[in-house]
């Protein structure tokens, strides 16, 4: 018999059970559109904090911006000047799009993509 095909029958016990009823009445207590909120606005709320801090008033991008950009970030096939806006503006939309529950899946690619970018 390949061990890699069985299946373990035996009932939990300890820890794990203790886990998995917590988890099951904290699932009936609180439901999955309320954690779903609440993952999708812890996300948003940092990358919007990160947005924030490049931008003077509503929408005026800060010089340490650009600098960051231009020497810190260095965007591969983008001027420093044009990635610095998209980015800015990019970490303004996507993040309220997601707490809204628009276009999730594109926001979330899209924040992932910036991540990956500037890494």
């Amino acid at each position: 018999m390949n061990p890699a095909t069985t299946i373990n029958t035996a009932p939990d016990s300890g820890i794990i059970s203790l886990w998995n009823r917590s988890a099951d009445r904290l699932q009936a207590w609180i439901g999955h559109n309320l954690l779903a909120l609440a993952a999708r606005a812890a996300v948003a709320a940092i990358f919007l904090y990160s947005a924030r801090t490049k931008v003077d008033g509503l929408l005026t991008i800060k010089d340490s911006t650009f600098t960051l950009f231009a020497e810190e970030y260095k965007v591969p096939l983008l001027p420093p000047e044009f990635a610095a806006h998209m980015a800015t503006y990019a970490e303004h939309l996507f993040p309220l799009l997601l707490l809204l529950g628009l276009c999730t899946r594109l926001s979330a690619m899209a924040l992932l993509g910036m991540t990956a970018v500037i890494q």
